[in-house]
């Protein structure tokens, strides 16, 4: 039914976990509507029991997900990551949830959210350092940097930019000492720095 597909859409955008609150908070339906949408897709074994989550659902296969996002334009999907990460901060989401937040709004960054993707990377890559997973806090600072770079266009964004670079090299410091640092974000914080005169960063 219409209604199931367009929930699968929603539920493959979130995951190969389906978390039903979420995905009802996501398209705007009360739990007992999005429970009676999905049936459908449980008996026709699209969705299954999760095991390892009470009363949580997955898709049954990873080709099932990837069918349904392959359906999917690119700036719908976009659009539904955006809501996924609306319906996470609508309910309050955490430091727990910092990367999962921080990844559907990279996702959603061609509808209009670089800015909230870019400080949704940087608080994760904070939230990633407290756990000393300083990999994972180089690559969602690196692609902060990158929105920013694509975004700004004023000082304050140039500020972002900078503050985001800055933080990128010293996480690059503390994994690799600066060996095999990208020469051009350095040159590109400098160029900043210098632009904003803040030489000493």
């Amino acid at each position: 039914p219409g209604p199931t597909a367009e929930l699968l859409g929603v539920a493959a955008v979130q995951g190969r976990e389906v978390d039903l609150g979420l995905l009802a908070a996501s398209v705007g339906i009360d739990l007992a509507s999005c429970l009676d949408a999905v049936e459908p897709a449980v008996i026709q074994r699209l969705l299954e029991d999760d095991p390892d989550r009470l009363g949580g659902l997955r898709f049954s296969h990873a080709l099932v997900r990837d069918v349904l996002l392959d359906g999917l334009t690119s700036l719908r999907r976009a659009r539904l990551h955006l809501a996924v990460a609306d319906a996470l901060v609508e309910r309050g989401a955490g430091r727990d949830e910092a990367e999962i937040l921080a990844e559907h709004l990279w996702q959603a960054a061609p509808v209009g959210v670089g800015s909230r993707a870019a400080a949704a990377l940087e608080a994760a890559a904070e939230v990633a350092v407290s756990r000393v997973a300083y990999a994972d806090a180089e690559d969602l600072l690196a692609r902060a940097v990158r929105l920013r770079q694509a975004i700004g266009s004023g000082t304050a964004d140039a500020h972002a930019e900078l503050a985001a670079l800055v933080r990128l090299l010293e996480i690059t410091q503390i994994t690799r000492y600066f060996q095999g640092a990208d020469h051009e974000l350095v040159q590109r914080a400098v160029d900043l720095a210098l632009e904003l005169g803040e030489d000493e960063t």
